[in-house]
Formats: C-alpha cells, sequence, structure tokens
C-alpha cells in the first residue's frame, strides 16, 4: 500500500510542476473514452440493423462458397473477358 502512495505522491508532484500535462492526459482520457463510446453504439446499431435484415431476407443473400465453382482453366480474367461488358477485339 505504501508502494502505491508513494507512487501517486511522485505523479502528483510531476503535475504540480507541469499542470499541461496533467491537462493532455485528462484531454486524452476524455477524447479516448468518447471515441470508445461513439464505435460501441455504432456497433450496435451495425448490429440491430444486421439481424433485421436478415429477418427480413432470411439468409438469402450469403455469399457463395467458392468451393462450389469448378476452378479447371476458367479464371476470373477469362470470364471478364469473355462478358459482354468487357470491350471486344475488332476482328479486321
Amino acid at each position: 500500500m505504501t508502494r502505491l502512495v508513494w507512487i501517486l505522491a511522485v505523479l502528483l508532484s510531476h503535475w504540480r510542476r507541469h499542470p499541461m500535462q496533467l491537462a493532455t492526459l485528462l484531454v486524452g482520457l476524455m477524447s479516448a473514452t468518447a471515441l470508445w463510446s461513439g464505435v460501441q453504439a455504432l456497433n450496435q446499431q451495425a448490429r440491430v440493423a444486421y439481424d433485421r435484415a436478415a429477418a427480413v431476407f432470411g439468409k438469402v443473400f450469403l455469399a457463395p462458397s467458392t468451393a462450389s465453382v469448378p476452378l479447371s482453366g476458367f479464371s476470373l480474367p477469362n470470364r471478364i473477358r469473355d462478358s459482354s461488358c468487357w470491350p471486344q477485339p475488332m476482328n479486321p
């Protein structure tokens, strides 16, 4: 217990000589607390929105598994090049 009191006395002595460091420490702690609270509130809102969307769509919009797509010589660049939205080369 005496060690804790000694550490507190040293900190208070330091902050008495350097009050700006105490002020920046307190501002930093307040900013961090506000940021953490905001992130927690945003995460909670996102969880509610995801749960609501899952209830509406009923797990229909899950990403398809890549294991179900055959990979035998059919790569993504070939699929993009062969699609209708990719500009086709002109044949002479």
